[in-house]
């Protein structure tokens, strides 16, 4: 049986809860047996889009890191937007987003109402046992340090 992949997206600069979170996520995801892909490697533009089309088909999920900054990062935005369409062909289990950071303006957006949300802000270990429960990983693999 392969390894479940994912990809995981978040705001990469100005925004260090997104980081922390994310690189925490990262490690834990690959420590329960996920295979991560972000976005790190790829550049803006028409090879951001190359690279997700590339990227997204070959996942099962997708997870986004929210906070505040995140919401206006254009990468972003065009990962979950993809992601929205892939959805509603049936071509991905789901999308994940997980905040970061409490906030009035996490409030779903109408058009993502088949993005699933987990609130990670208050209580990180809670909210990656959750999700790694809900994508059927073995939660006693992963470790934390995220603080």
């Amino acid at each position: 049986m392969s390894a479940l992949r994912l990809f995981l997206t978040y705001s990469q600069t100005g925004d260090r809860a997104a980081l922390e979170l994310a690189r925490q996520l990262l490690l834990d995801l690959q420590a329960a047996g996920a295979q991560v892909v972000t976005p790190k490697d790829a550049r803006a533009g028409q090879q951001f889009i190359r690279y997700l089309q590339g990227e997204l088909p070959r996942c099962q999920y997708v997870l986004m890191v929210q906070t505040s900054y995140a919401l206006t990062c254009p990468q972003l935005q065009t990962t979950i937007g993809m992601a929205l369409q892939m959805y509603a062909r049936h071509q991905l289990r789901g999308i994940w987003r997980l905040l970061a950071q409490p906030s009035l303006e996490m409030e779903e957006q109408p058009s993502w109402s088949p993005v699933r949300t987990i609130d990670a802000s208050q209580n990180y270990a809670q909210a990656r046992t959750r999700l790694l429960a809900e994508l059927g990983l073995t939660a006693h693999k992963a470790h934390t340090h995220f603080l």
